[in-house]
């Protein structure tokens, strides 16, 4: 028997960097069990007739192919430090869709993927080779099927099985599952047995890939790209649902399709029916050329015994992230979830293996650990102007709640929303915009201090005093952000939103055009800011943030698109800028100079013609002059949500500033923007959006690029996400954007050509976290697995429910 300190079950992508991580820690005294004769699991690429994975150059991915560097970014760093030359997917040109079996092909505009997905010279497979080549090749062992561990003190024997039926057994002390969940569960005997929850949910977990097949056709030449198209298709003929071109860098040209009939379907056709089949469908979409190509190739997961089961024939489409350990009983401590489904950013895609493997040795090591760690950046106090302290730099960043009641006031929901993120450990809670204006709200469920006396108390101020204490009751600060939603107030909110100018939002039809605010209106408003300050003060916030950015009223003033005045409030930035300066003045002299004042701003509006980086300096130079304590920088409105990390309509975008190439690959999306703004900033900068790796937070702050990092939403569903960074539990924060789409990439992705579907995509997104808030507001827990369209059905009823509410609690009370 040979004795281990971990073992490896499976020599995939995952079990082959498990290996490779720990051989960087000096951890030498590992084994690799894969039952396959090839590593790569379910990487695949196209066979030499000798029999040998292709990798000379030429190689055609019969698994994935993709991976998108720019929010992948520790596969970007692996594939880098191999030093693997990639490429970009093809995707110029048209696209085809057949929507039906009486219909010619339909020829339609092709889309490009933002960011672009890229590919690897040679096949996915030289990532396998690359891996393989730097472990010792003894601690390697293909042709060995696990067949069952079990604990035997202090260890754990691991019995195999090789294609001769002789058994080999290991001894470990732990055991790292680079398998999918329910083929663990399905193929590997426990004794003593798993904990009943934990074995029902790895069997219930989707195995990915397993019920798919691909079909790859090689031609001389890429003859689709000569007719314009990107080699891209979407059919609902058949048998392939999903097309792309599969060239190589090398210039081997090809493409291949998903097939679209179940497993148990193609299971009663012959290999070569099938690729009979999906020749006559590239002919029938590009012509005669496609009818004899080179070679082709067709493989079949769900033949695969070592990746499906029967159970996963036919796919229920439940990819929830499944626990990573026993956390009691026997197993515990000795089994550790790394395949691709156990990763809480990407499962199930190439960059899922990574995440999980990190996700898997951390917590293996926390587990395991002896040495205290060294105090983060992101735990050090800071100071502000004011002479109020911060007590560490993570800082939950505004989310709009939607949780007031009827008469707009806070209630017992936004206690416990905040009293949990209080307990989750950031220095600086903001909440969600608080409205100054009754009448115009960014959604229906604000809370908004209207009226809002200079003196005394005003409705609703029992509520706001709760929500402070409870917001506080870990010894943070929480700030209230202060906000006007301007001409980004829905329809069903009002029909007659405010703006500088009257120029209106063009979403949908879902925002009425603006009317100008007259100079009274605006000078009544820069002082509603200021008693809406002095209550938060009151009321027990320590600290607010004047909003101005995101295309809300205040920002709406500073950008010349919507700011067509030609009176002193509009013309020349120093107009246009006029009412947010004289807001944070009357601001400042409503709290004090020794309470907290800050202002978020926009780096760049991102639309042609629109606020600029240069002119959000300038402001920055006026701000200074103000005495603020914070600047938030962001950037993006709704018709350009670069906030959400998303771009929108084509015809009004502006890239922007250009950024360094090193930035582009970065996680935080406006901190290359800050760097500009950091020369002119007198004050503390907190800088949100994107922020998800500890070592990156901390090397920001380290290196003085921001002071205060921003957390959104990653709070959504781990309230508790600042407390574990600081306390070293993790090293990454979870990120649902990545799934939380129509699709990852193509027609119905946020890349989508149709507007429409963007909206979508963005909507959905912001309606799961939406309903994420809600559970948390109630005191339960994040639903993860919840779907874009539940989601967004749940969202449009909450929000068209409460807009009648509130609206008739307003006639009741003889408002408007």
């Amino acid at each position: 028997m040979q004795n281990v300190r971990i073992a490896i079950v499976g020599a995939g992508l995952a079990g082959l960097y498990a290996a490779y991580v720990l051989e960087k820690k000096g951890v030498k005294d590992y084994i690799v069990l894969e039952a396959r004769d090839v590593l790569g699991g379910r990487i695949a690429s196209t066979i030499h007739a000798e029999g040998q994975p292709d990798v000379s150059g030429e190689g055609f991915d019969l698994g994935p192919a993709w991976f998108w560097p720019a929010f992948q970014t520790d596969m970007a760093q692996l594939v880098d430090e191999l030093g693997l030359e990639t490429f970009e997917q093809f995707e110029t040109g048209d696209m085809l869709l057949e929507r039906s079996s009486n219909q010619p092909p339909e020829r339609t505009a092709g889309y490009v993927n933002s960011p672009p997905s890229m590919r690897i010279a040679g096949g996915m497979y030289s990532l396998i080779d690359a891996l393989y080549q730097r472990l010792d090749p003894a601690r390697v062992v293909t042709g060995q099927t696990v067949r069952s561990l079990r604990i035997s003190e202090p260890s754990i024997e691991l019995l195999t099985e090789d294609a001769q039926s002789q058994s080999v057994s290991y001894s470990a002390d732990h055991v790292l599952l680079a398998m999918p969940p329910r083929l663990v569960e399905s193929q590997l005997t426990f004794s003593p047995a798993l904990p009943d929850e934990l074995a029902r949910q790895w069997q219930a977990t989707d195995t990915w890939m397993a019920p798919h097949a691909k079909y790859i056709a090689v031609f001389d030449q890429p003859f689709w790209r000569a007719q314009g198209l990107s080699g891209e298709a979407r059919s609902a003929v058949g048998p392939m649902v999903e097309i792309h071109d599969a060239s190589t860098q090398g210039g081997k040209a090809a493409l291949f399709g998903f097939l679209g009939e179940p497993a148990d379907v193609r299971r009663r056709v012959s290999e070569e029916e099938l690729m009979t089949a999906c020749r006559t469908q590239f002919v029938r979409l590009f012509g005669a050329q496609a009818e004899n190509p080179e070679a082709e190739f067709i493989k079949d997961w769900a033949k695969e015994i070592y990746t499906a089961t029967h159970t996963d024939e036919r796919s229920s489409g439940n990819h929830p992230t499944p626990a990573l350990s026993p956390s009691s009983g026997a197993w515990a401590d000795r089994l550790t979830g790394i395949g691709s489904e156990w990763s809480r950013e990407f499962t199930g895609y190439l960059a899922g293996a990574i995440d999980a493997v990190n996700r898997g040795l951390e917590h293996k090591n926390s587990n395991h650990q002896d040495d205290a760690m060294p105090e983060s950046p992101l735990a050090q106090p800071l100071k502000l102007p004011c002479g109020a302290v911060l007590p560490n730099r993570l800082a939950k960043a505004a989310m709009t709640e939607g949780l007031a009641d009827n008469q707009l006031h806070a209630t017992h929901r936004h206690e416990t929303l905040y009293g949990r993120w209080s307990d989750g450990g950031a220095g600086l809670l903001i909440t969600g915009n608080v409205m100054i204006d009754h009448r115009v709200l960014e959604r229906p469920g604000n809370v908004a201090i209207d009226p809002a006396p200079a003196e005394g108390e005003p409705e609703g101020m029992a509520q706001l005093r709760a929500w402070a204490e409870a917001g506080t009751r870990n010894g943070n600060h929480l700030w209230m952000q202060i906000s006007h939603a301007g001409r980004q107030s829905p329809r069903y909110v009002t029909t007659r939103p405010m703006g500088p100018s009257e120029v209106q939002l063009s979403l949908m039809g879902n925002y009425a055009r603006p009317r100008a605010l007259s100079e009274p209106e605006i000078l009544d408003f820069i002082q509603r800011f200021a008693n809406v300050a002095r209550i938060a003060k009151e009321a027990g916030f320590t600290g607010v943030q004047v909003h101005g950015a995101h295309g809300y009223l205040l920002s709406s003033f500073l950008s010349p698109v919507t700011n067509q005045r030609t009176d002193r409030w509009g013309g020349s930035l120093e107009n246009r800028a006029r009412f947010l300066l004289e807001v944070v003045r009357a601001t400042r002299a409503a709290v004090g100079p020794e309470f907290p004042v800050a202002v978020k701003l926009n780096s760049d509006d991102f639309r042609k013609g629109g606020f600029t980086l240069d002119e959000s300096v300038k402001v920055v130079r006026w701000l200074n002059e103000e005495g603020i304590d914070l600047l938030e920088v962001s950037g993006g409105t709704y018709e350009q949500p670069r906030l959400l990390g998303y771009s929108g309509d084509a015809d009004t975008a502006s890239d922007g500033p250009a950024m360094r190439e090193s930035t582009r690959k970065r996680e935080a999306y406006f901190l290359d923007y800050a760097q500009t703004i950091r020369e002119v900033c007198d004050c503390p900068l907190m800088v949100t959006g994107g922020f998800r790796t500890r070592a990156f937070m901390e090397e920001a702050v380290a290196n003085g690029e921001t002071d205060v990092i921003g957390l959104g939403r990653p709070l959504c569903t781990d309230p508790d996400t600042p407390k574990d960074l600081l306390e070293g539990r993790i090293d990454k924060t979870v990120c649902h954007e990545d799934h939380i789409k129509l699709a990852q990439r193509g027609f119905f992705s946020p890349a989508s050509p149709l507007m429409p579907l963007k909206v979508i995509n963005v909507l959905g997104g912001q309606a799961w976290y939406y309903q994420q808030i809600f559970r948390l507001a109630d005191d339960g827990k994040a639903d993860p697995d919840l779907g874009i369209f539940k989601a967004i059905g749940a969202y449009l009823k909450d929000e068209m429910g409460q807009a009648r509410r509130v609206k008739k609690a307003r006639r009741q009370n003889g408002g408007t």
